[in-house]
């Protein structure tokens, strides 16, 4: 039978999540998180663009490498590991996106 939770055995394991909601513009960079600390740090980011039909699309780096691009109206998610960095950068359009992204992290101590 299987079991949830628990399932790590010696170093203890931790869960957050976060979320913020940002507005970006074509060419414009914008900072949403830093792993500041030690620990090698994995888990999931989820990006939705609610930018209309001809605002900028979304491209999402992690680690300076891009990961993601979330055109207008359209929701992307990638699990990754070893996270340190999450910027998103405005790409064409015109005008602005309010964007809005979801991050659940998973680390050990």
């Amino acid at each position: 039978m299987s079991q949830i939770g628990g399932c790590r055995n010696g170093s203890c394991c931790a869960s957050d999540a976060m979320c913020c909601t940002a507005v970006v513009e074509d060419q414009e960079t914008t900072f949403i998180w830093r792993d500041d600390t030690n620990f090698i740090i994995n888990g999931t980011v989820r990006v939705e663009n609610f930018g209309i039909e001809g605002a900028p699309s979304v491209n999402v780096f992690v680690n300076g490498g891009l990961k993601l691009t979330v055109a207008p109206e359209a929701c992307q998610g990638i699990t990754l590991n070893d996270m340190n960095l999450i910027e998103l950068v405005g790409v064409g359009g015109t005008g602005s996106s309010t964007v809005e992204v979801s991050l659940s992290i998973n680390y050990s101590y």
